[in-house]
């Protein structure tokens, strides 16, 4: 069974708190294994504890331990041979310099073509990367240059499909 929890996009404080909160409800509802798992999005560096604990001097009662994920800590190389679409979505978040900007975009342009979607979830991947990498007028021109040069004509073709549907729906 696989339920995902949406948390805030913000930093929240007391994480531990409300992870271990969202846990226990999510365990009581359904009384199986639970991977909890946080994934930070925003670029604000974190120390902030990976786990809740309550306990005495004389006892431990309770070590809840959970997986703390920053995006902007993760090589975004490392996710563009990828077939997943949330890692489609989640490069635009991870680390990569402003010069690898347009690199960023084609790769996921390129991972965007490989992907069996239909126009919807083609659409809302597209605009996750619109949202979190953002170009110039003038980084727009190279990237599309870019593309040409980089893409085979079928790559090409198949993302002016998916591109041209995700601007109609934007129009509606």
């Amino acid at each position: 069974m696989e339920d995902i929890e949406s948390v805030e996009a913000a930093p929240v404080k007391h994480m531990n708190r409300k992870m271990f909160k969202y846990f226990s409800r999510l365990y009581e509802k359904h009384q199986c294994k639970i991977l909890p798992i946080v994934v930070y999005s925003h670029d604000a560096k974190l120390d902030k504890p990976d786990n809740f604990k309550v306990e005495f001097s004389f006892l431990k009662v309770l070590e809840f331990n959970f997986l703390m994920i920053q995006l902007r800590k993760l090589p975004w190389r490392k996710y563009i041979r990828s077939n997943n679409p949330v890692s489609a979505a989640l490069i635009g978040r991870m680390n990569y310099t402003e010069e690898e900007k347009i690199s960023v975009k084609i790769e996921f342009s390129r991972m965007l073509t490989k992907m069996q979607l239909d126009s919807a979830r083609s659409s809302l991947l597209t605009a996750f990367i619109e949202t979190y990498v953002k170009l110039t007028e003038d980084e727009e021109v190279l990237y599309r240059d870019r593309l040409k040069q980089e893409l085979t004509q079928k790559e090409v073709e198949k993302l002016i499909e998916i591109t041209t549907s995700y601007h109609e729906k934007g129009r509606e």
